[in-house]
């Protein structure tokens, strides 16, 4: 059972429900294999795919494969992500400029 979200980039090596903080105007690529968990960027908080994030989002509930976002200039300054059926598999996702 996928309980929890492991993120790895240059600056993350496996942690868990990470808060991410992305910059406006940058492209961000999330690799997914989750079969049977939906990936949603959102505008509240949550674990369904109501409030969606979808500007500049391609793939948006993704359970296999990638998952784009190309964080738009008037992107609000707080997101979200989670899997669909999980509360606890959130976090946090600050824009900057």
């Amino acid at each position: 059972m996928l309980e929890r979200l492991l993120f790895n980039s240059d600056d993350l090596e496996n942690v868990e429900n990470a808060n991410l903080t992305l910059k406006r105007g940058q492209t961000y690529t999330f690799t997914i294999s989750a079969s049977g968990h939906p990936f949603f960027i959102k505008s509240v908080q949550g674990n369904t795919y109501a409030d969606a994030y979808t500007t500049g989002v391609t793939n948006t509930g993704a359970q296999d494969g990638t998952l784009t976002f190309e964080v738009p200039i008037d992107a609000p300054e707080t997101l979200f992500y989670t899997y669909q059926f999980h509360s606890v598999m959130t976090g946090v996702i600050a824009i900057e400029d």
